[in-house]
């Protein structure tokens, strides 16, 4: 890291077009290629060292039910799951040779850890090597990063294509006749609309503002040509979200579009989940914004600082002002950004002064560090692992296990083979290719998913499962109060705490009761 810009490399801006290709940035040397590894090898370690931590969650179930089927149920049943296609394709293969939760989170934490050195080289030909090294040292170690590193879903993929995407996207406009580079930006794109179908629009908000910045309005009708070329490779995914879509509506869950969204992605940024204590989620994106008002304070904001500031918050405005024609604002959509906020206090602490920009980094690492060692201690994800032992080690003959939501089913039929199908496959209701388990019953969220009635759990139906020797085992998962409200708390339950033998634990994020000698009726 350096203060000074006598000492920081060349980089592709200057004045009013980017620089030729062969002054893009120098070659690299083995100080800053052994930094990189060391700091490649941080984000391994990192990612590798927690994988099994936390158990399998909800969303995670359904990657792997999609990869268990035949290749041709799988991409029938993209359906009905055409977003992040992209997981389920690269499980196929890992899932027969082993179904442990490490095999099965192993494409999230290689993209995940690929997405390090990624940032390096998108960021080295326009900020130079100390803002690429500490941006690449700032994913690393970023909780939001490590956590869906961890995950069987295709977030890690958003990070490592969105770097790629912009990576060459810089490197085209500083030699638009060589069509290598816009070759590889289409395919990165692609490869990021298949990991998550709206990040390349979001992304696209950022990458309008880099073409603006680096090259002028003249080479935004050549970034249209390729994001077309693009866009034919992704009529696959176009027509499954088409199929998808009309079949029910995917994004029901999402609320109206408010400043509580932009304030839980901060916070993601910061610490990677919704209910870490404290301000201190905010400090990384408090960092950014200090070590940027020091900048224009001091002069020394250049074309490099606005394009990692339009990478870092324009996806996010771009989502945001998107959810005002229909609800897409979410955390998880953020991660698109993620990238570009690293690189926001790489190129920071490389333009300040010496002194602050180790100040800077010195902070936000700090609290990224903090961010991660919470997630060790904290799990974010809800243990459904715990539940499902429960349930094993508990149920007899005779006693019924209430899922709400349904969803979770997946998840649990990895813990407990009782609650796959018969061909050992995981249980998914809303395809119905496969019969619920026996014992096993459903409810749903209102306008959600699949066919079971809405809960909350309703007095009839406990009455029902309860009596006699009979006990009803009610898994609630995290999803459950947030879209049928304190169900914990609803008249099913509350009738059964009045009327039977009721036993209660909490799982993180999970409720598990087992309810017993109910009146035949409500």
């Amino acid at each position: 890291m350096v203060g000074h810009s006598a000492m920081r490399e060349p980089t592709l801006v200057a004045g009013p077009a980017v620089q030729p290709r062969a002054r893009a940035a120098g070659a690299v040397a083995a100080p800053e290629l052994a930094l990189l590894l060391a700091v490649t090898a941080i984000a391994v370690a990192l990612r590798a060292g927690g994988l099994t931590f936390q158990g399998l969650e909800g969303d995670e179930g359904y990657s792997i039910a999609l990869a268990q089927r035949s290749f041709a149920e799988m991409l029938a049943l993209f359906g009905y799951e055409a977003n992040g296609t992209l997981y389920s394709l690269l499980l196929w293969p890992l899932s027969r040779i082993d179904d442990s939760v490490a095999m099965l989170r192993a494409p999230a934490a290689a993209a995940g850890t690929l997405a390090v050195p990624a940032l390096w080289w998108a960021l080295r030909p326009l900020a130079g090597r100390a803002a690429a090294l500490v941006a690449a040292l700032a994913l690393a170690v970023a909780p939001y990063a490590v956590l869906y590193s961890q995950y069987a879903r295709a977030y890690g993929f958003v990070v490592l294509f969105a770097a790629l995407a912009v990576g060459a996207l810089v490197r085209a406009l500083a030699d638009p006749g060589r069509r290598l580079w816009w070759g590889a930006f289409a395919a990165a794109t692609v490869l990021l609309a298949y990991s998550n179908a709206l990040a390349p629009i979001y992304l696209g908000a950022a990458e309008l503002a880099i073409v603006l910045l680096l090259a002028g309005p003249a080479r935004i009708g050549r970034w249209l040509r390729w994001l077309v070329v693009a866009a034919l490779f992704c009529l696959p995914l176009l027509t499954a979200l088409i199929v998808e879509r009309s079949r029910r509506d995917p994004l029901y869950w999402l609320e109206a579009p408010g400043l509580r969204g932009l304030k839980d992605a901060a916070a993601r940024f910061g610490v990677g989940a919704w209910d870490a204590p404290g301000i201190a989620d905010y400090a990384p994106v408090g960092a950014a914004i200090v070590g940027l008002a020091l900048l224009v304070v001091l002069g020394r904001v250049g074309r490099d600082v606005l394009v990692a500031l339009a990478w870092s918050t324009l996806p996010v405005l771009a989502c945001f002002a998107l959810s005002f024609l229909t609800p897409l604002l979410t955390p998880y959509y953020a991660i698109v950004a993620l990238p570009g906020l690293c690189a926001l206090l790489g190129v920071l602490a490389a333009r300040l002064p010496l002194v602050a920009g180790v100040a800077l980094v010195l902070v936000a690492l700090a609290f990224f560090a903090a961010g991660t060692r919470w997630q060790r201690s904290h799990p974010v994800l809800s243990d459904l692992r715990a539940a499902t032992a429960a349930w094993r080690s508990e149920q007899r003959p005779g006693d019924t296990l209430l899922v709400d939501v349904i969803q979770v089913l997946p998840a649990l039929g990895h813990y407990d083979p009782a609650l796959r199908a018969t061909d050992g496959a995981y249980v998914v209701e809303e395809w119905g290719d496969r019969p619920l388990p026996p014992r096993v019953l459903g409810l749903d969220d209102p306008g959600g998913y699949s066919d079971p009635p809405a809960g909350p759990p309703s007095p009839a139906l406990v009455a029902r499962h309860a009596t006699g020797g009979r006990r009803l085992f009610v898994i609630l998962n995290e999803w459950t109060p947030r879209l049928q409200g304190d169900a914990l708390h609803s008249a099913g339950i509350g009738w059964a705490r009045a009327h039977c033998r009721v036993s209660e634990r909490t799982f993180n994020r999970v409720d598990f009761l087992v309810i017993a000698g109910c009146p035949r009726t409500a």
